[in-house]
């Protein structure tokens, strides 16, 4: 296998696959959140969450966090923050 494939630029690409999958993945997320807002309101009201401010205040926050994972990752990293898991 090593005579045949250079196994650092397989990681790399490897690497870059998995970061641009894990990015596609929490970036749909927090597009999905937002065109359904009404939605995950009512899941909110179905998972027994009572308080009408959580209705809202959840899925906003759900879709800041799935969006700045995607930033994070995307963004370069320039010394100041680890890159775990990538």
């Amino acid at each position: 296998l090593d005579a045949r494939f250079n196994l650092k630029n397989v990681h790399r690409r490897l690497q870059t696959v998995a970061k641009v999958l894990t990015v596609t993945t929490f970036l749909e997320d927090a597009i999905r959140v937002v065109l359904t807002f009404s939605a995950q309101q009512e899941s909110m009201v179905i998972a027994g969450w009572q308080n009408p401010l959580l209705h809202t205040f959840l899925p906003i926050l759900s879709f800041i966090i799935q969006f700045t994972g995607g930033l994070l990752i995307v963004l370069p990293s320039a010394g100041w923050r680890p890159e775990a898991g990538c």
